[in-house]
């Protein structure tokens, strides 16, 4: 991953893919749901004046060589830990960016590789899981804009 605040990486960079990795189903009933993440990331994205890509813009793009592309993936699981007298729930949360590679030696070849990423193991419901991920979402917009003023 990059270093803090090397946001070199960002620059010339026109749009982003929002994708949430699939979310099992215990910690949808407890309140993540992949689609509202989506939503509530793009939305964050679009205040901040960044472009979001459809799922077809996305896949249409993928295949250009030229056009630098993003895919901002979030990644949360949860689990609950029983004590003798309480329950606590606990979180994997995950944010990050990835972006058209080339190998140097081949420069046909490209890939998505992961350039940039927050991770958390977090205690609390929902509400810590989102505002984490808001968190998460903020600081890659801080380093975008940073890099694309």
């Amino acid at each position: 991953m990059a270093a803090e605040g090397s946001h070199a990486m960002f620059q010339g960079l026109k749009s982003v893919y929002v994708y949430v990795n699939p979310i099992d189903p215990k910690t949808e009933q407890k309140g993540i749901v992949a689609s509202q993440l989506r939503k509530e990331t793009e939305q964050q994205l679009k205040k901040a004046g960044i472009e979001v890509l459809s799922d077809e813009e996305f896949n249409r793009f993928k295949m250009s060589l030229k056009y630098p592309l993003a895919r901002l993936t979030l990644s949360v699981s949860m689990d609950e830990i029983l004590t003798e007298d309480t329950a606590l729930d606990i979180s994997n949360i995950t944010v990050e960016v990835q972006q058209a590679v080339f190998l140097g030696r081949k420069a046909t070849i490209s890939m998505f590789a992961t350039t940039w990423e927050r991770n958390q193991i977090s205690f609390g419901g929902s509400a810590e899981v989102q505002g984490k991920m808001r968190a998460f979402v903020t600081e890659f917009i801080s380093a975008y804009t940073a890099a694309n003023p």
